[in-house]
């Protein structure tokens, strides 16, 4: 088997599942950001409720939450993607600009864990 046949067999089965990946960074200093953090975290759960989001959090600096931050949406092409992370409440306000990455998950695993008893659920232990 030569080399591209290899890659071809191993490339196959991976999931290739499209997503956009925004990266999000202060536009104006923090004070100006932190009275507006109540609403644009009850806007992150409310597209996480609408499924559109997969995925979101700031970036770890020097091991603290730092200002930059990065959501893994889910949206048919670049366009819906750049309307949804534009939506965003720090993105509208003009206080945080962004980037948008078309990305494609193809490796990962997630664990669930699910208690029938208390209904509990859970995720892996990372």
């Amino acid at each position: 088997m030569d080399l591209q046949e290899e890659i071809g067999r191993l490339v196959a089965p991976l999931l290739h599942r499209k997503l956009f990946v925004c990266v999000s960074e202060p536009a104006v200093p923090a004070e100006q950001i932190v009275p507006h953090i109540p609403a644009h975290l009850r806007h992150l759960v409310a597209m996480e409720k609408s499924g559109v989001l997969l995925a979101s959090g700031p970036f770890i600096e020097g091991g603290e939450v730092g200002l930059r931050a990065m959501m893994i949406i889910r949206a048919k092409d670049a366009e819906e993607a750049r309307r949804i992370a534009g939506d965003e409440t720090l993105h509208k306000l003009g206080l945080r600009r962004f980037t948008i990455e078309e990305w494609q998950l193809n490796q990962g695993r997630i664990s669930v864990q699910i208690d029938f008893s208390d209904q509990k659920a859970g995720l892996d232990n990372v």
